[in-house]
């Protein structure tokens, strides 16, 4: 923990900083490695897609809308990354929610033009924010409600989220003081360290928004082979992680 009392608090922490990337970067090569082979990978379906769109007469609002978040999406994939390198889970996670929310807003926006209209035009679409989340995967489940609840608690920096990185001795004596007169009281972490737990791979997220624009644009994408078989190799990659 950072004292008060040290001489430069400023260069200890971002030594420290230094410490937390190199670990993470030695415990997690494979996936960082796989996580820059799926960036490429979405950039170049995002190539295929512009080729092809550029012979089309005809698009759709949807489509249009994706191609303007797009760029946003692609950058809070490499603010995850960057995030997760250094041990900032906790900024990651809120990250992450945005990130998903986004995904989920093109896919429905590709679905109903009629909507996408509405969003390019300044007005708020009719869909709530957890439903967006069903379209990020495609699926409605218990699990989902969950993992948008939690990241939910981290945007809104409630106590579940504020003591969720104080692990063992710390998260228990948490618990322990908060239900006492004295109140709370925690040994204070201010330097991210490396935590397998909150590591999370970051290549998932790249590769959800390679078959994200896989979904949306797929008859763009059709004269492109290679690409569809590039996606399942790194899909299959990914599961062996």
């Amino acid at each position: 923990m950072i004292r008060l009392t040290d001489s430069t608090p400023y260069k200890h922490f971002v030594e420290r900083e230094e410490e937390t990337v190199k670990v993470t970067l030695k415990k997690l090569k494979q996936d960082f490695k796989l996580y820059e082979r799926c960036f490429d990978l979405c950039m170049e379906t995002f190539d295929c897609m512009a080729k092809s769109r550029e012979s089309e007469i005809v698009s759709s609002k949807g489509k249009d809308a994706t191609l303007i978040i797009l760029p946003s999406i692609m950058q809070s994939v490499q603010s995850i990354r960057l995030l997760i390198t250094r041990g900032y889970y906790y900024d990651s996670a809120i990250v992450v929610r945005s990130l998903l929310e986004s995904v989920g807003l093109c896919t429905y926006l590709s679905t109903d033009d009629e909507e996408a209209n509405r969003w390019v035009h300044g007005k708020r679409i009719k869909l709530a924010g957890i439903h967006l989340f069903d379209y990020a995967f495609g699926k409605n489940d218990a699990k989902v409600r969950r993992l948008y609840g939690l990241l939910c608690n981290y945007v809104h920096r409630n106590i579940r989220s504020a003591i969720y990185f104080y692990r063992g001795t710390h998260e228990q004596k948490v618990k322990k003081d908060a239900n006492t007169e004295g109140g709370v009281s925690v040994d204070l972490q201010f330097v991210p360290q490396f935590d397998k737990k909150e590591a999370t791979l970051t290549s998932t997220y790249p590769l959800l928004v390679a078959l994200m624009l896989q979904e949306i644009f797929k008859e763009e994408l059709k004269p492109y082979k290679n690409i569809q078989s590039k996606t399942h190799r790194l899909f299959k990659l990914f599961n062996s992680l």
